[in-house]
């Protein structure tokens, strides 16, 4: 029961859910990258080996749910049946190639300017005082015994 591009494309409001973008978008992605795709393995499987599992269709759209879900690759191999190191695998082969097509940023820090407009807060949540241990959760500003909480906000 591993999800695939076939099952996907029979439901198309549930692949805009899962993967962000609409069916018809999904397809131009795929016939625009099916060329480069079928380069990029002719050069690198010139020997022998296993070919991938799943079709290009089914990797694009767990690249695309990876990225839109921001879960961890074990899960969404477990998604797709795959092991973690098959969907690092797929993700590391077809990143490059998807950014020929589609803009994917490259940074993925915040920058100097990003992080002054960030906003943290930090609140103090009152708690039952605990058995043991009480020291560390006992707040001399509330008198009373609390757990820090952090709100990020952005401005």
């Amino acid at each position: 029961m591993a999800l695939t591009y076939k099952k996907l494309s029979k439901y198309p409001h549930s692949l805009r859910r899962l993967v962000g973008i609409e069916l018809s978008q999904l397809n131009a992605i795929l016939t625009s990258l099916t060329p480069i795709w079928s380069k990029h393995l002719r050069n690198s499987y010139d020997r022998p080996g296993r070919y991938y599992k799943h079709d290009l269709g089914s990797m694009v759209s767990l690249l695309l749910i990876y990225y839109r879900s921001y879960t961890t690759q074990e899960f969404v191999g477990y998604l797709f049946d795959l092991d973690k190191s098959n969907v690092c695998r797929i993700i590391k082969k077809l990143e490059p190639l998807l950014a020929t097509i589609l803009p994917i940023p490259d940074k993925r820090i915040l920058t100097k300017e990003e992080v002054s407009n960030l906003i943290i807060d930090v609140t103090e949540q009152p708690i039952e005082r605990p058995k043991q241990g009480q020291e560390a959760y006992y707040s001399g500003k509330k008198k009373q015994h609390t757990v820090k909480k952090e709100i990020r906000s952005r401005s």
